[in-house]
């Protein structure tokens, strides 16, 4: 057996470890980005949710969506980041459903 020989068992199996820590290290990323865009889901979720304990703001989505001309320019501004977060949970919620 040659030192050519020793070598090149040497870098297979080094290549072989090499192919086996990238592939942990993107499996673990994988896992860290499923587990952000879940807490981001949730914090979003739970913004959206508190936006409708408060009465008044209640009160301008129950409106809202009975017309935007029972609405003044403030509350259609609210009314349009109700619909903004509505519609942007609902994209979170289909991306993690294709996961």
């Amino acid at each position: 057996m040659s030192i050519s020989e020793i070598f090149e068992g040497l870098t297979t199996v080094g290549l072989f470890i090499l192919v086996i820590l990238v592939f942990i290290e993107l499996r673990r990323n994988g896992t860290s980005t499923r587990l952000n865009n879940n807490l981001i889901f949730t914090e979003r979720h739970f913004n959206f949710r508190n936006l409708t304990i408060n009465k008044d703001t209640a009160d301008v989505i129950v409106r809202g969506r009975k017309g935007l001309d029972k609405l003044d320019g403030a509350e259609k501004l609210l009314f349009a980041n109700y619909l903004l977060n509505t519609a942007k949970s609902a994209s979170v919620m289909l991306l993690a459903g294709e996961g």
